[in-house]
């Protein structure tokens, strides 16, 4: 994934904007991605056991607080980095003369 992101930032830089655009669709698609996969697993095991609509019901709540879960802890990873860089910064402008 590396690889792909360090592409994806250069691409961007290359056109002259943020590179965290992508980090927000990344996070939007990846919850919806969640959601509706969870939803179709569900889907198809109502379809194999005749329950029609609880595993579909069942699938989209568990990919939508499994993808909320994920999000927050992607924005939290987010944010402690973003402290950590204004933190370096601050100190490296303390040391200067």
């Amino acid at each position: 994934m590396g690889r792909l992101q360090g592409w994806a930032k250069r691409l961007v830089a290359g056109r002259g904007r943020d590179a965290s655009s992508f980090s927000l669709a990344h996070v939007g698609l990846t919850y919806g991605a969640a959601v509706a996969l969870y939803g179709l697993g569900g889907w198809w095991l109502d379809g194999r056991l005749g329950t029609l609509p609880w595993f579909t019901l069942l699938g989209v709540a568990l990919g939508a607080v499994g993808g909320f879960l994920w999000v927050y802890r992607e924005v939290t990873r987010a944010e402690s980095q973003s402290r950590a860089k204004k933190a370096a910064g601050r100190e490296r402008e303390s040391q200067l003369p």
